[in-house]
């Protein structure tokens, strides 16, 4: 089955393409995102290539952290520590969950059944319960990434080339 995959592209100016988002499986992880696009970037002239490794590197600090605030657990928890952020060649950017299948399931809901015995045990309200299965509701992290991506994108972004003439001189 095809991990959960979105990509965002960077950008408004001249050099970098419009914000959009399409899903695409990356192999290795259960959940990610890729921010592609930035591949126009080999038009940015020399003095203003360290101005984009900063804004890389900003984006990926940013959306890890994003990205672990809304996992469940939050971002101490197992499924937030598994959240990492990875540079793939100069142009793209994946932030996923790695080595974790049960990120995808608990994104998008699963039934639990016993694995050794007849019935799972449970408190619910200070009652024992004895049932041979369970629905798990998803939690649906997955689309607060794929709604939380662009805004970020975009104000770095935004923040890396607010003064090009700044930058140019500098």
């Amino acid at each position: 089955m095809p991990s959960n995959f979105a990509a965002v592209t960077v950008g408004r100016g001249k050099y970098l393409r419009p914000t959009s988002v399409r899903e695409r499986p990356t192999a290795g992880m259960g959940l990610s995102i890729e921010i592609i696009g930035l591949r126009d970037a080999a038009r940015i002239p020399e003095n203003l290539r360290w101005a984009y490794e900063q804004m890389l590197v900003r984006l990926e600090v940013a959306l890890q952290e994003m990205a672990r605030s809304v996992v469940p657990g939050g971002p101490d928890g197992t499924l937030g520590r598994q959240v990492h952020a990875r540079r793939l060649y100069h142009s793209r950017i994946v932030i996923g969950t790695v080595g974790s299948e049960f990120a995808r399931a608990l994104n998008r809901g699963f039934t639990s059944t016993p694995k050794k015995a007849r019935a799972l045990r449970f408190e619910q309200d200070g009652q024992v319960i004895f049932t041979k299965r369970v629905r798990v509701a998803g939690r649906h992290f997955f689309e607060k990434w794929l709604a939380g991506a662009p805004p970020i994108v975009e104000a770095i972004y935004d923040r890396s080339f607010y003064d090009i003439k700044d930058l140019m001189h500098g």
